[in-house]
């Protein structure tokens, strides 16, 4: 498959337009085939009364379903759907991402906009695994795992759908949250991307050590509630709210002990977070695995780290 370009803007060359999601990249997935079909679609292609690129505004506004149904299937756009339920359009919207994120890493240089562009454009189905976070309401939660988690039952962990599915997108939080803190003694062997929910009271119970956490988008509220003195030994929701720290992700990083408790603030506007955190049994990973997880980026904990964060 040719590299990720948005058409219409052959002067960016690798300078990626993350305004457009119409890309040269996705309606070739759609023409998986012979090398003389992609040739046809990219010689219509050049027809702009046909294809012209789409802001990603645009692509998230469902009116825009009617005027292009009288066009093609093939240049159709890949919408975008709100992330409001779950719907057809998160393949898509991963697949674009992927693509956008690809290209990113490729010119080199990493920009905050860059990373929620690409945040923006990730499509996430509800996550009826994360229980512990959902509020009464029963409300969504749009929640992915990248990197390593520890299966139930098995003694060592093991690498993400996700990540085998999109390295690009898991190798880009990766290098930007590494060039937000430089070197530090921090490690981190997994990602939690959380997209405009508000997670419950809760504990992490197979996390390792300290975990960092990152705000983005245009919001207000969504302040991480964190009892940094959380005895352990009571019901979360027994917890009172005056011995607890109010954290201001969105200004900047903050450290945290997600085994202890804590939840999200009421928010206005998309809040999207970034976990990093280190999941347990990391240390038995396998040498292939290890590889794999450095190569996207991961910042894997020493012994001596594992010993004393244990």
């Amino acid at each position: 498959m040719a590299a990720y370009k948005v058409l219409g803007y052959p002067h960016l060359s690798m300078a990626l337009d993350l305004g457009a999601v119409y890309s040269k990249a996705e309606l070739e997935s759609r023409c998986s085939g012979t090398p003389q079909r992609k040739a046809q679609l990219e010689a219509k292609l050049k027809d702009r009364t046909l294809f012209s690129p789409v802001p990603l505004e645009k692509a998230f506004n469902r009116k825009r379903k009617a005027e292009t149904q009288r066009k093609p299937q093939w240049v159709r756009s890949p919408a975008l759907s709100q992330a409001k339920k779950v719907d057809d359009f998160t393949g898509p919207r991963r697949r674009i991402a992927e693509k956008m994120a690809g290209d990113i890493l490729e010119a080199g240089k990493i920009k905050e906009k860059d990373l929620l562009n690409v945040l923006k454009a990730w499509g996430s189905y509800d996550n009826k695994r994360r229980k512990n976070v959902r509020r009464r309401d029963d409300k969504p939660v749009f929640s992915d795992t990248f990197g390593l988690v520890g299966p139930r039952g098995s003694p060592k962990p093991v690498m993400t759908s996700m990540s085998k599915k999109y390295p690009n997108v898991t190798e880009l939080m990766n290098r930007w949250f590494l060039s937000s803190v430089g070197r530090k003694s921090f490690f981190w062997t997994s990602i939690s991307l959380n997209i405009d929910y508000q997670a419950a009271r809760h504990r992490d119970r197979n996390n390792l050590g300290p975990s960092a956490i990152r705000g983005l988008g245009k919001y207000s509220g969504g302040h991480l509630r964190y009892w940094k003195r959380d005895p352990l030994t009571c019901k979360v929701e027994h917890l009172k709210k005056k011995d607890s720290i109010l954290l201001d992700i969105k200004r900047k990083i903050h450290y945290f002990d997600g085994r202890k408790a804590h939840e999200v603030t009421h928010k206005s506007g998309q809040r999207i977070s970034l976990v990093f955190f280190c999941v347990q049994r990391s240390e038995k990973m396998s040498a292939a695995l290890r590889r794999r997880a450095t190569e996207m980026g991961f910042s894997l904990p020493t012994s001596a780290w594992i010993e004393q964060a244990t």
